[in-house]
């Protein structure tokens, strides 16, 4: 696994061993940040279940001015502390070494104002609607103009609406999914 584009490119990326963290596949990636387009430069981007921190690293290579890490796994925040540290990016990083959902509710991630959160839990997790829900929620989570993307399998079925967020487009790749949610209008 290695970042694709931007500033980091081409940098060989650690991955915590065994099979707790799946990281998300290049080709995923390069999808991804290619339908997110001109909204990473310059933005704050949030990785939750970040596992080795691919997605996050991704987004500073290509000019987010900062990115939170979340993460529980022992084995992946020290390969996430690494990878930032190999690319350079330990300045313009936050990582919080705890479960999703308790730093959700706990209010760690409030006034981050992201304009982009990006969640990558478990497939068939429990827990992926909480999340989703936690993030609409959650005050001060995201910008205005904020995007939720939900990394998920292809078989499970994002919900349409979370809050104040609406599911607007889901793309798949292989037996993966990524399904894009933005602000619903008031009524």
């Amino acid at each position: 696994m290695r970042v694709i584009a931007g500033r980091a490119r081409g940098f060989r990326l650690e991955t915590a061993p065994g099979h707790a963290v799946r990281p998300t596949a290049d080709r995923v990636r390069e999808a991804l940040f290619s339908i997110l387009g001109n909204r990473v430069a310059g933005g704050a981007f949030v990785d939750l279940y970040a596992g080795s921190g691919a997605v996050g690293l991704e987004a500073l290579s290509r000019g987010a001015r900062h990115a939170t890490f979340v993460e529980r796994d022992r084995a992946a925040l020290k390969a996430l502390s690494s990878n930032l540290r190999r690319c350079g990016f330990e300045g313009q990083a936050r990582v919080i070494g705890a479960p999703v959902i308790a730093t959700l509710r706990g209010g760690a991630l409030a006034g981050g104002d992201y304009d982009i959160a990006f969640l990558d839990p478990p497939y068939r997790s429990e827990e992926t609607a909480t999340a989703l829900g936690l993030v609409a929620a959650g005050k001060g989570i995201l910008s205005g103009g904020g995007v939720v993307v939900l990394e998920h399998g292809r078989s499970w079925g994002p919900p349409g609406s979370a809050g104040s967020l609406s599911l607007s487009r889901t793309a798949l790749y292989g037996d993966t999914a990524l399904s894009f949610y933005a602000f619903a209008p008031p009524v």
